[in-house]
């Protein structure tokens, strides 16, 4: 168990505001209307969110540490964290799959999670399609991403599922922005909407206990959030999300093994 809590803190502290990235500048959901949406849970704590992408397979992020057995849990169907709702479905993880050249500085940060059995489909709980093409989403496009993570920069955690449109930014942009993240790569993309550029928190963003969620476009999954900048909102420092089009072979060999 200390291996375990020490291989934790190790990667917390890697990633540092990547681990915990949260919605600025959103919006509640409204209630179930984002039925792929996972809460990966440690003792009952939101950690990260994820997304359900076949009835047994949560895709997230791989710094996003779970293990099987003992208190970690993948709730579906949930609104509220807290409340009592008949819509959600507790699963223990059978195995967690995280990608092989993953890396603490944010390369490969992605990771499939094989629930303990498979989820019941219905208006509450449903999977989300992955974009398999390998055409770019445009430059300025539309997309969202929801999560149960910080709203404001406090550490304040809402209990209910929140959501923010976003557009894309260039990858030229968003290279010159992560300059000295030696990991930034074609693999990434990054989101944000800002309403001028400021240093003041002007901008809607994802930032502590968002990582893992899907960027969203047109219905699909375009992206897992990874990581951002030391805070959440700042017009230079979006966040980042990993191609899921990039990553297709890994997760269709993956999910076709097991």
């Amino acid at each position: 168990m200390q291996s375990v809590a020490l291989l934790l803190l190790l990667w917390s502290l890697s990633f540092g505001a990547c681990v915990s990235m949260r919605i600025i500048g959103g919006q509640e959901a409204k209630p179930h209307s984002r039925p792929y949406m996972a809460s990966l849970q440690s003792q009952g704590v939101h950690e990260c969110g994820g997304f359900l992408v076949a009835s047994r397979w949560v895709l997230t992020a791989a710094h996003c540490l779970l293990f099987p057995g003992g208190e970690s849990r993948v709730v579906l169907g949930a609104h509220s964290l807290s409340r009592k709702e008949l819509t959600k479905q507790v699963f223990r993880i059978a195995s967690f799959h995280r990608h092989p050249n993953a890396s603490m500085s944010g390369r490969d940060d992605i990771s499939l999670i094989k629930l303990e059995k498979s989820a019941t489909l219905t208006d509450a709980v449903k999977p989300i399609i992955l974009h398999r093409s390998v055409k770019a989403v445009l430059d300025g496009a539309e997309v969202s991403t929801a999560g149960w993570g910080d709203t404001d920069n406090s550490g304040t955690m809402p209990d209910v599922l929140h959501e923010v449109s976003l557009q894309v930014l260039s990858h030229n942009r968003c290279e010159k922005y992560y300059a000295n993240h030696r990991d930034f790569s074609s693999d990434m993309i990054c989101a944000s909407a800002c309403k001028r550029k400021s240093p003041r928190m002007l901008c809607k963003d994802t930032c502590v206990g968002d990582s893992g969620g899907p960027l969203v476009y047109r219905e699909e999954a375009v992206g897992v959030l990874s990581f951002g900048g030391d805070l959440c909102g700042l017009y230079n420092q979006p966040g980042v999300y990993l191609l899921v089009s990039h990553y297709i072979p890994w997760i269709d060999s993956i999910m076709a093994s097991q």
